[in-house]
């Protein structure tokens, strides 16, 4: 059974188009289906705009879908209680900062879950283990989220959402507003912590590198659209899609000889609001066809990966550009 389960989820939005412009419907999800097994980590990435934010709020029940299921650990989560869905399914989110109350000490905030569910004993001796497990010292517990680096109220945030003990994480773009060196740490401390408690992650960022050191599996989006799913060593050595091809050539590269990426994605943007028909991707994608334009992909199985490309053995066969 998996831990979590979408199947043919959708959501769009009504978009105003100002005081005289015609509002517009903007798809965020279109008919997806993913599956996280217990224990996992599931990468989620893609451009900004692609949806990624949108399911993993409907994960949380922040949203609803507009069309298809969401399941638990089997069990619909529209039938699953609030309070129970609260402590089984905790976020991280982007900007520690904006996500801790500054007016409150840090033993306050991390408190603050175990005294919203009722739950007795030393409540203060859970808080002193969980702010050691997650790499702060005691003395930090009477400080205020303003007194504390980025990574340390980031850890704080991590502490919050682990205190209920939840079985399944879910990170949305938690080392972004990081430091390089302070997104290592907090990699490796999520890492440790998934080992330790046993934790099913779901994780989303923008960057490659990211994902590649965390996640088993990952599904790349695009337009609301999963375009590719693949086990992360699979995804990297031979991407299938060419919307993956390009993600992963747009990496900046460790040689400074090897100048700036190139990906080959042309000169026309994503667009959210579009509803035509045929692929997506094919108004940016260099090996686009007339075929591309009118009859639209659907995900199917190409060599151990689930990919939405009528030349899904062509992109494998040719690689990633040097």
């Amino acid at each position: 059974m998996s831990a979590v389960a979408l199947q043919g989820v959708s959501r769009r939005f009504r978009v105003s188009g100002g005081l005289f412009g015609k509002a517009r419907t903007l798809y965020a999800v279109r008919d997806l289906s993913l599956e996280v097994a217990r224990g996992e980590t599931l990468g989620l990435v893609g451009e900004s705009g692609c949806g990624k934010s949108t399911v993993v709020k409907m994960i949380l029940g922040l949203l609803r879908p507009d069309a298809g299921t969401i399941s638990i650990d089997g069990r619909s989560l529209a039938e699953i209680p609030r309070r129970e869905l609260v402590r089984t399914v905790q976020p991280v989110f982007q900007d520690p900062y904006a996500s801790l109350n500054p007016t409150r000490t840090i033993r306050a905030l991390v408190e603050q879950p175990l005294k919203v569910h009722g739950i007795a004993g030393d409540r203060g001796a859970k808080v002193d283990a969980m702010l050691e497990q997650v790499g702060l010292p005691p003395r930090l517990a009477d400080a205020y989220p303003g007194e504390l680096s980025g990574g340390q109220r980031q850890r704080v945030a991590i502490a919050r959402a682990l205190i209920l003990e939840p079985r399944i994480l879910i990170c949305d773009e938690p080392t972004s507003a990081l430091d390089v060196s302070v997104q290592a740490q907090v990699l490796n401390l999520l890492m440790r912590l998934r080992r330790e408690m046993g934790l099913t992650m779901v994780f989303v960022s923008h960057n490659l590198a990211v994902v590649e050191h965390l996640a088993d599996r990952v599904v790349v989006m695009y337009l609301g659209e999963a375009v590719e799913i693949a086990a992360i060593d699979a995804l990297f050595d031979t991407p299938r899609h060419p919307y993956s091809r390009a993600l992963l050539s747009s990496t900046l590269a460790p040689d400074p000889s090897r100048g700036l990426p190139r990906p080959q994605l042309g000169a026309t943007a994503a667009d959210a609001f579009a509803d035509a028909a045929g692929c997506a991707f094919a108004p940016r994608c260099p090996m686009v066809e007339a075929r591309c334009r009118v009859d639209p992909p659907t995900l199917r199985a190409v060599g151990g990966a689930m990919v939405r490309c009528h030349f899904a053995e062509r992109v494998a066969a040719e690689g990633v550009p040097a």
